[in-house]
């Protein structure tokens, strides 16, 4: 069976985007600083379940 997706169901900017698969950032969080729209109750959760990692991100550099 295929399952055609023809409406977001979220949206980001780059921003929201980077912030989200760069910096940790959860999505129900991003939505509710306004900068990811849910265009589906629920999407911003579905979305945390996707991108969950074991270990949050982390870069030895120092400056």
């Amino acid at each position: 069976m295929v399952v055609a997706v023809t409406d977001p169901i979220l949206t980001a900017d780059t921003a929201g985007l980077a912030a989200a698969y760069l910096g940790g950032t959860r999505w129900r969080h991003l939505a509710l600083a306004g900068r990811v729209t849910e265009h589906r109750p629920g999407a911003a959760a579905a979305a945390d379940v996707l991108f969950e990692v074991d270990e949050h991100p982390f870069s030895g550099t120092y400056f």
